[in-house]
């Protein structure tokens, strides 16, 4: 609620009571801000500016308020407000009045012992009442929520919706942020088991996947099975057998055969019809020659799929690097913290000597004050 507070003098107030009989229904219509005439006898309460310039003895000014929140009266005395504009203000104007009311009763020490006073406060709880029933109406929710409502409910929603985006809009920039996690004994042990039980699951799958001898490639269930840097040592080893320099050898070797199968089918065919006449010795030349083409197919294949097993090994290797590095680690936080037994080991030696000392010396003290005490 905009406007400026101008404190002056209390006014000698007139006597604004006015005889019920007097007024008439359609006056009583038309204020209907009024408060209930229950309790009162007879008489109409002063204005409510009045009431509260007497009590608070300062007058509230209106001023710089937007032609927006003014409500404009037309000829007929209707206001333009929308219900929106309208429950605001009465809303701030009634917690308005109530502030001051509580300051006021504050400030005389002791509540008022006065019938207006009194009936004034009543009023004010009866309007917050009656403005929070209206707020939790379901029927007033279309009245409120409708285009009519005016700029101030608007700009509201307006001001809302960008303080909305504001927040879910993201950073420019973000931290990134590391986290070291020590543990004890006992979960460090477990947290080392887990993985490397993960590790061995990993080989598994890689030795399948490779189409390894599973009988021998793998880590049997039983106590007694091979540690994991053994199998890694012994695929390391078959890593390195592979070379490129044999790769290419072989490679070179398997074309040399290629060609050579070749020009025997060749050969084979053209000498078709003869193939009868040929003895059991060019039968066995012939088995032989079926079996190494068997051979160099199988070698072609395995040669296809030689760079996808050096890389899955590669991975491998690395995994066990890290690991390595990752049982490094531990080892070293590991001695530090013996060193660090060690040193809380010595301090509590420390301490219980000194508590030792202390009790010595609180002896000494009591035995001399008794002995002081016995000679007086």
């Amino acid at each position: 609620m905009e406007g400026k507070w101008e404190v002056f003098e209390t006014p000698d107030v007139p006597d604004l009571t006015v005889n019920v009989d007097d007024i008439s229904n359609e006056e009583r219509r038309k204020q209907g801000n009024v408060i209930s005439l229950e309790g009162i006898d007879g008489n109409l309460p002063p204005a409510p500016e009045k009431v509260f310039e007497v009590f608070a003895g300062k007058r509230f000014v209106t001023g710089g308020r937007s032609e927006r929140c003014r409500p404009e009266v037309s000829g007929n005395d209707v206001s333009s407000e929308s219900p929106f504009e309208r429950y605001n203000r009465l809303r701030m104007e009634v917690e308005e009045l109530a502030n001051d009311l509580s300051l006021n009763s504050d400030s005389q020490g002791e509540p008022v012992q006065n019938s207006v006073y009194t009936e004034l406060s009543s009023g004010v709880k009866t309007l917050r009442e009656t403005l929070g029933k209206l707020e939790l109406d379901a029927k007033n929710a279309t009245a409120l929520s409708t285009c009519k409502t005016g700029d101030l409910n608007i700009e509201s929603s307006q001001a809302l919706k960008t303080q909305l985006d504001a927040i879910q809009a993201p950073e420019s920039d973000s931290t990134c942020v590391q986290y070291e996690l020590f543990y004890s004994n006992e979960q460090r042990g477990a947290l080392n088991q887990v993985k490397q039980e993960q590790l061995e699951t990993r080989v598994r799958r890689l030795e399948q996947i490779l189409g390894l001898d599973t009988t021998t490639g793998t880590l049997p269930s039983t106590n007694n099975s091979k540690p994991l840097t053994h199998l890694v040592s012994q695929l390391e080893k078959k890593v390195g057998n592979l070379d490129e320099g044999k790769l290419t050898m072989l490679t070179q070797k398997a074309k040399v055969f290629s060609t050579a199968v070749d020009d025997l089918n060749k050969q084979r065919q053209a000498q078709g019809g003869l193939t009868g006449l040929i003895g059991s010795a060019s039968s066995l030349e012939e088995r032989d020659l079926h079996e190494m083409v068997q051979k160099l197919e199988r070698c072609d294949s395995i040669a296809a799929t030689l760079p996808t097993l050096i890389a899955r090994l590669q991975t491998v290797q690395e995994i066990h690097q890290h690991n390595a590095h990752y049982h490094k680690r531990l080892d070293a936080i590991d001695s530090q913290h013996e060193q660090l037994l060690e040193d809380a080991k010595l301090d509590r030696q420390l301490l219980d000597d000194l508590k030792r000392t202390m009790r010595e010396n609180v002896d000494i003290v009591q035995e001399n004050l008794r002995m002081m005490k016995e000679s007086n």
